[in-house]
């Protein structure tokens, strides 16, 4: 017997009752029955975290269950609705979604969370991208400004033809600081799809962490390796970059790693963009993190030579 929507809202209020709540599972509810907790959801004050699965997702925790052949992606979705509702929780800061595809999503980029983690789940072997052609509206509407900081979307093969879309975005988006995909590229187009991501984040300052979920995959010609050092060398944001196989390129991966290691250290501080640098006092608290670590304080001293003026 399938739950009324009055005893869902039973069971939203007494959830809403318990002060402590942090993390919330709600897993084999159409959105539509969830929507009847809209006056309770804004009484979630002290939730954090909440996770969604829509009733075909079920078989996914179970081994031996096969769907329904005439399951197709886009049989249930996200109502804008829902989306509401749940952006009246006060407090929300993270959503956690799985979902068959990605043109679900867009609803929930109004809701003023800062992290948004998509597992994009097949129905069966032969839905391979998940709906992958939304992903137009839903990278046009991060263009805009939004509240969010970390889209992270797992399984959903993102295809050549679609990589210009994250590209477009990263030129404009402005508050996206953690950025994980699968980015699909064959060996023909990988030297083009990945100039796409750099020459994007040549004029990103925001982003701290980009992961290519597919990276080991990934295989690119020197030109386009010594490109992504270049381009490192000018992002002081970045933290963490992967977004191709650097696995026996040991002397360039090296180079990456000590400049994201400088940045992570504040090498952008030091490099004031209208052309003074930074001040002494950012020079000495970034030589003070740097102490113990020979190659980084090499790298200071002789970017800076006046530092050794002071002790």
């Amino acid at each position: 017997e399938h739950p009324t929507n009055e005893h869902l809202q039973d069971l939203f209020r007494a959830l809403s009752t318990m002060p402590q709540l942090k993390d919330l599972a709600i897993f084999g509810f159409l959105p539509s029955a969830l929507e009847c907790g809209q006056n309770s959801f804004r009484n979630f004050r002290s939730l954090k975290q909440l996770s969604l699965s829509t009733p075909d997702l079920d078989w996914v925790f179970l081994e031996d269950y096969q769907p329904p052949d005439d399951l197709v992606p886009g049989d249930v979705s996200v109502s804008t609705e829902l989306a509401q509702n749940i952006a009246s929780i006060p407090n929300l800061c993270s959503i956690r979604l799985f979902v068959h595809n990605v043109a679900e999503v867009a609803p929930l980029l109004s809701c003023p969370v800062e992290h948004l983690v998509v597992r994009c789940i097949p129905i069966r072997e032969d839905f391979s991208f998940f709906g992958i052609e939304h992903l137009g509206p839903l990278m046009n509407d991060l263009k805009t400004e939004t509240r969010l900081k970390t889209l992270d979307i797992v399984e959903a093969s993102i295809d050549t033809q679609h990589i210009s879309l994250v590209s477009e975005m990263l030129k404009e988006n402005r508050t996206l600081e953690r950025l994980r995909l699968c980015l699909s590229m064959p060996n023909d187009q990988a030297d083009l799809c990945c100039g796409l991501i750099l020459n994007a984040m040549s004029s990103n300052n925001t982003v701290r962490t980009f992961r290519n979920y597919q990276k080991d995959k990934t295989n690119v010609s020197l030109a386009t390796r010594e490109a992504q050092n270049e381009i490192i060398q000018q992002n002081t944001s970045l933290e963490k970059f992967e977004l191709f196989n650097e696995k026996n390129d040991d002397d360039l991966r090296r180079e990456k790693d000590f400049l994201l290691k400088m940045n992570v250290m504040g090498r952008g501080r030091l490099m004031n963009h209208q052309g003074g640098g930074g001040s002494m006092n950012d020079w000495l608290e970034v030589l003070g993190d740097a102490r113990g670590d020979l190659s980084c304080l090499y790298y200071l001293f002789r970017m800076n030579p006046s530092l050794c003026q002071h002790h």
